[in-house]
């Protein structure tokens, strides 16, 4: 592995400025966007786990609705 990334290194640095940017750039990206699918999947097996997994956007929404109302109850007292 160790050669492998030496190779990379040497390849990466014989690049020149603007395509090694370019490099780094979509590297960052695709490194967010597999943080984001390992979050998305965490998040899905907890909702799973705790029987929300299935829930419909109108049952969401009306939850939401519902916790939204209760705030502003809880404002209108307080």
């Amino acid at each position: 592995m160790t050669a492998d990334v030496d190779e990379l290194v040497i390849r990466i640095t014989s690049l020149d400025d603007d395509s090694q940017r370019a490099l780094l750039d979509r590297v960052v990206r695709f490194n967010f966007e597999k943080g984001l699918e390992g979050l998305a999947e965490a998040y899905r097996r907890r909702l799973d786990a705790e029987g929300e997994l299935d829930k419909t956007s109108d049952q969401i929404l009306a939850e939401l609705r519902d916790i939204r109302d209760r705030i502003a109850a809880s404002d209108v007292d307080g």
